[in-house]
């Protein structure tokens, strides 16, 4: 299962310039949570937003922490 997992997607490392944005969506998500009383996002859903600000992508999803989140771009 893991092989058709790793085939199927492009894998990426955790270098500095994202390791910082990570830092600052976990902030952000964390700020978020307290203000509308959602659920302590993890670690994953702030490394998605980071990996999704920097490559400039569209998030698609519906887990509640990301809704009404600023544009990511344009």
């Amino acid at each position: 299962m893991v092989d058709l997992i790793t085939t199927a997607s492009n894998i990426i490392q955790i270098d500095p310039t994202l390791a910082l944005q990570v830092a600052k969506c976990q902030s952000e998500l964390f700020k978020r949570e307290k203000r509308f009383k959602q659920n302590m996002p993890s670690l994953f859903y702030a490394i998605v937003l980071a990996i999704a600000r920097i490559n400039m992508c569209k998030i698609l999803t519906g887990d509640e922490c990301f809704k009404d989140l600023p544009k990511l771009y344009g």
